[in-house]
């Protein structure tokens, strides 16, 4: 009887420490942020972003347009950036960029995934319009916090300019809000795992009731 409650046990440890798929990010919301450039952090010269018209992003689509002249129009996100003026940011694939500085490419649509108190993200195609400029600053390895209770989260990253009249110079990227995610589906081991648990939690009963040991 010893012998099976410990295979029991070490049963229900391996069900309850088997790896759950990381839950997928359905949409983020962008409540605020802020942006700087240079070597300067999210000091004197941040800049306060707010949401845009677009809503939330939505994972696996671009959303936002390069709309020149039309400040705040189409966009997920709006800044002013000090006296250089008005900032649209928003999504984008369809040119070739240079994502954080690698190589030129077409970037994805966002996606994102969480896994305990951590989200992450890719924003290679977050891009920003500039005074007829448009300038990729985004990345594909952006991490940050995520209560999964509240579904809030930060992150932030930074991402080198490539082009243009601030060419060299680094972005510093935050953002935060709230994330939705999509439901977990319990892995087919665990299943299987459980099946196992309850057939030796009734094998077991059985050798109890007939007084076996």
């Amino acid at each position: 009887m010893l012998n099976t409650r410990r295979t029991v046990l070490s049963i229900a440890l391996l069900a309850v420490s088997a790896s759950a798929p990381a839950a997928v990010v359905t949409s983020l919301t962008i409540a605020g942020g802020e942006f700087s450039m240079g070597d300067q952090g999210f000091g004197t010269y941040a800049n306060a972003l707010s949401p845009g018209d677009q809503g939330a992003m939505v994972m696996g689509t671009y959303q936002g347009s390069f709309d020149t002249g039309n400040y705040g129009a189409n966009a997920l996100a709006t800044f002013e950036f000090g006296y250089f003026g008005p900032v649209d940011v928003y999504t984008q694939g369809a040119n070739a960029y240079a994502v954080n500085g690698g190589p030129v490419e077409n970037p994805a649509a966002p996606t994102g995934t969480t896994s305990g108190n951590t989200i992450s993200l890719d924003l290679g195609a977050w891009t920003i319009e500039w005074c007829c400029y448009e300038i990729n600053q985004g990345n594909h390895n952006v991490t940050g916090s995520y209560d999964s209770a509240t579904g809030e989260y930060a992150v932030e990253w930074s991402s080198l300019i490539d082009g243009g009249p601030f060419n060299g110079n680094i972005g510093y990227w935050r953002l935060n809000g709230i994330a939705t995610v999509s439901a977990v589906p319990v892995p087919a081991a665990v299943w299987l795992m459980g099946s196992g648990l309850a057939g030796l939690i009734a094998v077991a009963r059985r050798r109890k009731i007939n007084g076996l040991t």
